[in-house]
């Protein structure tokens, strides 16, 4: 290959690590309020649901939606989480910590940018890319909609990313990126699979989810990442 080839297809891997960048950074600018760029105040926190009592009902129009099924749900979810946490071992938090550590935005755009420069690995760099971008904005979306807050102090053996706990954005991303790179090889799916559910369980051990936060977070991965899988790159 001619040095001139091999500069273009540097300023490709280079161009295209900045797309992706570009969209994590804008996707995590506004999912965290823009805490680390910008100085805004963060949208209120939701704790309707669970402290209501249980006949109450929500009105929209002529509708009438009984919430005494939720209050319960929320509060079965709540003492699940609990129980789960009293199970902690030191060792165990530490190895569960550093596996969802893994999936933070920035460990994932920093692995996509190494891939993008071993021509074996590009398509690889992208489908990851592109979960993790389409995730993060749906997650992002769904947040700031529901705002359900994370559990109590008390059962966190981890610092959350921001201040929304439903879905779980680390479980989403790890399903995603798990079923989109079945367009590559198949041979990806068991393995990261099994680690999307590790680190579905890993975000419940740490206390900063809910069941239902880890199950509508794996749901959304499979649905993302079955779309991108299925979208010619």
């Amino acid at each position: 290959m001619t040095a001139t080839g091999e500069r273009s297809g540097d300023d490709d891997a280079f161009m295209t690590l900045g797309i992706h960048l570009a969209r994590v950074r804008s996707l995590l600018s506004t999912h965290t309020g823009g805490a680390h760029w910008r100085h805004t105040s963060p949208p209120a926190l939701r704790h309707g649901p669970p402290m209501l009592p249980a006949n109450a009902t929500l009105l929209n129009d002529n509708t009438a939606v009984p919430l005494g099924r939720l209050a319960r749900l929320l509060a079965l979810d709540d003492r699940l989480l609990r129980r789960l946490v009293k199970t902690r071992r030191a060792r165990a938090t530490f190895v569960l910590r550093a596996l969802c550590r893994l999936f933070d935005p920035d460990m994932v755009v920093l692995a996509v940018a190494i891939a993008l420069f071993s021509p074996a690995l590009v398509d690889i760099a992208n489908r990851a890319g592109l979960a993790l971008s389409v995730t993060s904005l749906v997650v992002v979306v769904v947040k700031r909609s529901v705002r359900r807050a994370r559990p109590a102090l008390d059962v966190q053996a981890s610092v959350p990313p921001d201040r929304f706990s439903f879905p779980s954005g680390h479980t989403a991303a790890a399903f995603s990126m798990a079923i989109a790179l079945s367009a590559v090889s198949p041979w990806f799916v068991p393995g990261m699979l099994l680690l999307a559910i590790v680190v579905g369980y890993g975000r419940l051990y740490l206390g900063v989810h809910y069941p239902l936060d880890v199950g509508a977070g794996a749901a959304l991965g499979l649905v993302t990442g079955s779309l991108i899988a299925l979208w010619p790159l």
